[in-house]
């Protein structure tokens, strides 16, 4: 299985599996396309859940903030589980509570109970904290040469939950009487369809003398260039995309009067970019990333912010599916840029170790 790139007349694989790709980086991958469905369903039908459900219009997006406070409540107590009980085991425990969460999020649906349904929404925050373990497990069934290629397959799994998840949204919302209750139990059944991918999934530990390296404590750590800029650019490219992800599925539906079919095209247009960097070797989109990549995208995102300051109608299909793409772009490279210079900075510790 393979994936080629065009380099002058050449095709270049980019993935290959014959280049000791272990098969655990493959599995990983399919599986993580049918979980990560969950984060673009709540993010395309929490608000409008939340408009029929919330006591007042104000909270009617706060379902959707509850899913990222989930997340960061949750990654310190499921990593220490993950230690205690295992990778394999942990990621099959999380998937099925998940995959319970989702029934437990359409009877909360069912019943109309908003706060019962915000609830859900928080407890889904221990499947995903779990699933970001993925890359770990990736980079660990690897050689260290491909961590970062192993990194970039994973990342191949948001181009694919980027489609089923807002598709199984928009399919499942009227399967039932109340609306949305199908689009949860529809991706309920997506995560025990993962269960198999992991259940075929192999934990694998490097030997003693090809992990040792000098350990750093944190103050170190937080010391380093390359983290603060890290921190500070993920910190306000997936501020500025939750803040507006957030409203647009409303402004576009319910406000500006677009179906629901092209309002889940402009979400799902907006994830694929998200995970569009994923399929540029890592050299190409160091140096993409560091100059050319950041100037194109930002005057391109400026020019938008220009034209609505203008007043200049960005209220057409076109023009906020080529918006939303393009804030998906520039949202998750500061993060795909840190996992390689991470990669990078490891090897350099082993080879000095």
């Amino acid at each position: 299985m393979s994936c080629h790139i065009l380099k002058g007349k050449t095709l270049v694989p980019i993935f290959n599996t014959k280049s000791n790709i272990h098969p655990n980086v493959w599995l990983l991958m399919f599986a993580q396309a049918l979980i990560g469905s969950i984060g673009p369903v709540i993010v395309f039908v929490g608000g409008f859940i939340g408009l029929k459900l919330a006591p007042t219009k104000v909270l009617a997006t706060l379902p959707i903030a509850l899913m990222v406070v989930g997340i960061a409540i949750f990654m310190l107590p499921v990593i220490k589980a993950l230690s205690i009980v295992g990778r394999k085991k942990g990621f099959i425990i999380a998937i099925v509570s998940g995959s319970i969460n989702c029934l437990f999020a359409a009877y909360t649906i069912e019943a109309g109970n908003f706060w019962l349904f915000c609830l859900s929404i928080l407890l889904f925050g221990i499947m995903i904290a779990a699933v970001q373990q993925f890359r770990f497990a990736a980079m660990e069934s690897v050689p260290d040469e491909l961590a970062g290629k192993a990194v970039s397959i994973l990342l191949v799994a948001g181009l694919i939950a980027a489609f089923i998840g807002p598709e199984v949204a928009f399919v499942g919302k009227d399967w039932f009487e109340t609306e949305f209750v199908g689009s949860f139990i529809g991706v309920s059944v997506l995560l025990m369809l993962s269960v198999i991918f992991i259940a075929f999934y192999k934990p694998l530990s490097k030997p003693k003398d090809e992990i040792q390296a000098p350990k750093r404590e944190l103050k170190e750590i937080i010391k380093q260039p390359v983290f603060l800029a890290s921190i500070i650019s993920a910190t306000v490219g997936f501020s500025v995309m939750s803040f507006i992800m957030t409203a647009t599925p409303i402004s576009m539906h319910v406000h500006s009067g677009f179906d629901m079919q092209d309002t889940k095209w402009v979400i799902q247009s907006h994830i694929i970019a998200m995970y569009l960097p994923s399929f540029l070797p890592a050299d190409l989109s160091n140096v993409l990333a560091k100059l050319i990549f950041y100037i194109a995208v930002w005057l391109l995102y400026s020019l938008v912010l220009l034209s609505a300051s203008l007043g200049i109608n960005m209220y057409t299909i076109g023009a906020l599916w080529y918006y939303w793409a393009l804030v998906g772009i520039l949202c998750l490279l500061p993060p795909r840029r840190y996992y390689q210079e991470v990669i990078h900075h490891q090897r350099n510790l082993k080879s000095k170790g």
